[in-house]
């Protein structure tokens, strides 16, 4: 491992740092419009390598580490938003036609789905076959993820949970709108985010306990 000197080690540190907190506006600011989420992860990747890869000096340790785990904490925040995002925009490009074949397509072939209609729709025929019941109904849908959560469960595989903003327009002319609960399991499949489980429901007015 190279040996840096300490003042020049201390200012590639800190740029590191400066670089990452930069990157981080960025994130927030950038990511769920643009998806520019694989550029800022090689920038935070450029920004904290050389810290990494830098003969350790004393004391500094600790630094180095918070870095990394920012950079990493970062990334991954990234990733989860470019998912929802990239959903989010499939969603509403295949319902602002109610493309029953598109919409599909946002699915894995195994997905599950609780949608609007009474029991599991499983698979994407199924899940076709569920959006084409709407097809005289609805002109134009479209949708408004907000107040999401989302955890990574594992590489690529994200959950969302939060409240979905529906504004409909049906077949005869007439518009209306609703929020739903929705919980959403995404996944990378064939290089595109996809969803492996869907849950859409209303929030209930009271508990559902019998009396």
């Amino acid at each position: 491992m190279r040996s840096t000197p300490p003042r020049r080690h201390a200012v590639e540190v800190s740029r590191a740092g400066e670089e990452i907190g930069d990157l981080s506006d960025l994130c927030g600011q950038t990511c769920l419009r643009a998806c520019r989420c694989k550029t800022t992860a090689r920038r935070l990747r450029r920004a904290i390598a050389p810290s990494v890869n830098l003969a350790p000096q004393e004391g500094d340790a600790p630094m180095v580490e918070h870095l990394e785990n920012a950079a990493s904490s970062m990334i991954g925040s990234c990733l989860a938003r470019e998912a929802l995002a990239s959903v989010e925009e499939q969603w509403n490009a295949a319902a602002f036609t109610w493309d029953v074949e598109a919409l599909a397509m946002i699915y894995t072939e195994d997905a599950v789905m609780f949608g609007g209609r009474p029991g599991l729709t499983s698979g994407r025929q199924q899940i076709r076959q569920y959006f084409a019941s709407y097809r005289h109904i609805l002109r134009s849908t479209t949708l408004q993820l907000i107040e999401q959560q989302v955890i990574e469960l594992g590489p690529d595989t994200f959950v969302a949970q939060g409240f979905g903003a529906f504004e409909f327009t049906l077949m005869n002319g007439r518009r209306s709108e609703t929020v739903l609960r929705t919980t959403l399991t995404i996944v990378k499949r064939e290089g595109r985010w996809r969803v492996v489980r869907h849950h859409f429901s209303p929030t209930p007015e009271a508990p559902p306990i019998p009396e």
